[in-house]
């Protein structure tokens, strides 16, 4: 016996085809051998209808690529891009997002996007949305405006999508930051966030830190100060009777800390809540001038003896319980193989933990 649960969605869509009244028979009838009675509509139709449930996803994953931060690679199934609703969720969630229009990614990413996500409906046979293509021709403009000039691209903002434990809960989180589009900015490469960075903050989602008093050397424009203080605002929400823990990002460039320090205050990161946040100037050269070694210096050893976990380089007299987790982007194999070769000369145990740097995707090689 065939029994089959029909809701009104499902029959509504199945309705679009001419052969509804045939397969409505087949469920209502039941009939002993129903693979007779299905022609290639039908499988057609129920295809299509399974196939357009699983669109949250979908849409995450299109969120990460508009934001940013996911590369190109990645299509979405065919089953969601004929789904009906579809393309109406793109641009709510995209096009009319209150928070993309408040934090828009660049020009060119946004122009990227659309011509991408045309094509694709447009290789399914699917009519697209004239406010799709109104968004395209309309970015095309800007782009052409922008050609014109000699400038370098300005920064933008990329918005990263994740969870801190899909199992446990699921609510799902955005890192906002203003960044630079290119390599390096003002004489600093600071300004945008490397894959180095994205590993490591994977990497202490699922490690516990936000318990901890943190020190950020080389905090950059910010992305992962980010991830850390948002771990310790959970934190402190789950265990309201444990004290704030103390996140102080440091860097050694006063624009690049300006930067971090106007990502954490953009209103989409909610770091208001974060009261134990605090920012410094940090120059390694300056321990050669005794004036300025006094006045900072003597701060930064309370801060030192504070923090419970240290993130950077350049650390010396460390204990001898402690380890170090050190988050490296492969630019040239001979840095990296001459490094290695260094630490068992000086009988350092290394122990090398690859990462595809879920939740967050490198738009980079």
């Amino acid at each position: 016996m065939l029994v089959l649960t029909i809701t009104q969605r499902l029959r509504k869509e199945i309705q679009s085809f001419r052969s509804w009244k045939c397969l409505s028979s087949i469920w209502s009838d039941s009939p002993r051998d129903v693979s007779k009675l299905i022609t290639k509509d039908h499988v057609f139709a129920i295809e299509r209808i399974m196939n357009s449930f699983p669109t949250s996803s979908a849409l995450l994953r299109l969120k990460q690529v508009y934001g940013g931060t996911s590369s190109f690679q990645w299509v979405p199934s065919r089953g969601d891009l004929i789904e009906p609703s579809f393309q109406q969720q793109v641009i709510e969630q995209m096009l009319l997002s209150d928070h993309f229009s408040a934090f828009p990614p660049s020009i060119g990413r946004r122009r990227m996007f659309w011509k991408w996500f045309i094509q694709l409906l447009e290789g399914q046979g699917e009519e697209v949305d004239e406010r799709i293509y109104s968004a395209y021709v309309a970015l095309l403009s800007e782009s052409q405006r922008a050609l014109t000039g000699l400038a370098p691209p300005p920064p933008s903002y990329s918005t990263r999508f994740w969870k801190q434990n899909a199992k446990v809960d699921g609510t799902l989180y955005l890192t906002t930051i203003l960044e630079s589009q290119t390599t390096i900015e003002s004489g600093t490469t600071g300004l945008r966030t490397w894959n180095a960075s994205l590993a490591l903050a994977d990497w202490l989602i699922t490690h516990s830190v936000e318990h901890r008093n943190v020190l950020e050397l080389g905090s950059g424009a910010g992305f992962l100060g980010l991830i850390i203080a948002q771990l310790q605002l959970n934190y402190q929400n789950a265990q309201p009777k444990d004290t704030l823990t103390s996140l102080m990002l440091s860097d050694g460039n006063s624009e690049v800390l300006n930067r971090c320090h106007q990502n954490f205050l953009l209103s989409c990161n909610n770091m208001c809540k974060h009261h134990m946040l605090y920012f410094t100037l940090l120059e390694w050269s300056d321990a050669l001038d005794q004036a300025i070694m006094d006045n900072r210096f003597s701060k930064l050893n309370q801060t030192l003896q504070n923090a419970d976990v240290v993130i950077g380089a350049d650390l010396e007299k460390a204990r001898k319980d402690c380890f170090a987790l050190l988050a490296l982007t492969v630019r040239r194999k001979e840095t990296i193989d001459t490094f290695i070769q260094n630490l068992g000369e000086h009988k350092i145990l290394l122990e090398q933990h690859l990462t595809s740097m879920p939740p967050f995707q490198s738009t980079t090689p």
